[in-house]
């Protein structure tokens, strides 16, 4: 093989590989829907097993959490009523959630499914919700909660799923 083929080939091979490494990293960098998506569910995650820490880094100083019940907590409240054993969730399954994305602010809409124990006996509910998220050193975290109750018979929303 000639010099310059030699070369010519040695040039084609390296960006190949430059390539495909490219194309690579590319596909396993999560995208910023996908990011936010993983907060949530590591929140919802973290609320069932009493990770205070965890929600400690996914929840903003300055959060407003509105459960259904109507009742309102600053994020101190918040984290005081999963570390005191006050409420306990048992579960939280998200379904149909959609994240828009406003620079470096973002909602996600959803539905979940929630168990566990509150100041009521108990609670077992399918909820409606929006969470408000901004990026924050390199991080999504919520800033703002609003949670309602499903009516029964209540229809899914054909716009979402």
């Amino acid at each position: 093989m000639s010099g310059a083929r030699s070369r010519w080939l040695g040039v084609a091979i390296l960006a190949f590989v430059a390539s495909a490494a490219a194309l690579s990293s590319a596909q396993s960098s999560p995208t910023v829907e996908q990011q936010i998506l993983k907060a949530d569910t590591d929140r919802f995650a973290a609320m069932v097993t009493g990770d205070v820490a965890t929600l400690d880094r996914l929840l903003a100083v300055e959060l407003s959490y509105i459960h259904t019940s109507a009742r309102i907590e600053d994020k101190h409240a918040f984290l005081y009523g999963i570390k005191s054993g006050k409420t306990k969730y048992s579960s939280i399954i998200p379904a149909e959630r959609q994240v828009h994305v406003m620079g470096t602010v973002a909602t996600v809409v959803g539905v979940a499914v929630v168990r566990g124990e509150d100041s009521d006996p108990g609670i077992d509910v399918g909820i409606r919700y929006t969470g408000v998220y901004v990026l924050r050193d390199g991080r999504w975290q919520m800033v703002a909660w609003q949670s309602t109750r499903i009516v029964p018979n209540d229809t899914v929303n054909p716009r979402i799923g």
